[in-house]
């Protein structure tokens, strides 16, 4: 019941997002609005709606909520440690097996950067490199912007806007380039297509400050949908063609990678 006291609505005012007390919203406003779709399509994100058609799929289109899914606020809830210290001692008595498929399933839905493959390389994510214009610039997460958030250490910055992989990819990109927000603001977002169930990958297409006068497309997502995309790879410095040989050197670093722990 106590956190009833702290909801905050999430608005649009003079242009910008940010999160006020509900009392406090005028006419003019525009209120996002976040569902939970779980139900729907197993996002393990909250879904933002807005006016505006985007998708002929009726599962991916913003403007539709539907029936059974609830519109979430973003404050943190916890239980008391007799319901954790019960619920855990009867989960491990009971099972054999786990098996998971989602972030957040086994976690608190935070994720960190630990390793990368670059140059034909598996490093440690510790040094520059140019996967760092990338990252940075392919991304919809965002710290958010009060003075207190700003003075904490980056890991423990709070974050709005995408999810727990995007999130964990900002702060190591903060921690890189030291401002992400003035990155950004150099290399403008002309226009975007978020990431979905469907298309399976989130590109972007910005103008640049060097002295190339081309736009910039940056494009993440699922490995198979970002490799069949793909003719070219950049190793050393240099852009070389994307064959069987360099097919391979990612598979075998995809499938070393995904024995880490950490």
């Amino acid at each position: 019941m106590e956190s009833f006291k702290y909801l905050q609505a999430c608005v649009v005012r003079h242009g910008e997002s940010r999160n006020i007390n509900p009392n406090k919203i005028v006419v003019g406003d525009i209120v996002e609005i976040h569902r939970d779709n779980s139900s729907l399509t197993g996002e393990s994100e909250p879904q933002a709606r807005r006016i505006e058609y985007t998708s002929d799929d009726i599962l991916e289109t913003r403007n539709l909520t539907f029936f059974g899914t609830f519109a979430v606020e973003s404050i943190e809830r916890g239980n008391t440690p007799l319901a954790e210290n019960l619920e855990a001692i009867e989960t491990v008595g009971s099972t054999t097996v786990i098996c998971a498929d989602k972030t957040g399933t086994l976690t608190q839905n935070q994720m960190s950067v630990a390793h990368m493959w670059f140059d034909n390389h598996i490093i440690d994510c510790d040094i520059d490199n140019a996967l760092a214009r990338y990252a940075s610039l392919c991304n919809t997460a965002t710290f958010k912007d009060n003075p207190s958030n700003r003075s904490r250490p980056i890991i423990q910055r709070e974050c709005e806007g995408g999810d727990a992989s995007e999130i964990a990819i900002l702060k190591y990109m903060e921690a890189i380039i030291s401002n992400v927000s003035h990155y950004r603001s150099k290399n403008a977002k002309i226009c975007e297509v978020q990431f979905s169930s469907s298309n399976r990958y989130q590109l972007s297409i910005h103008s640049t400050y060097d002295q190339d006068e081309r736009y910039l497309l940056v494009m993440k997502g699922a490995s198979k949908t970002i490799l069949k995309n793909c003719s070219t790879i950049y190793v050393d410095g240099c852009e070389i063609e994307f064959n069987k040989f360099w097919k391979r050197q990612y598979e075998a670093a995809f499938n070393e990678l995904s024995k880490k722990k950490n």
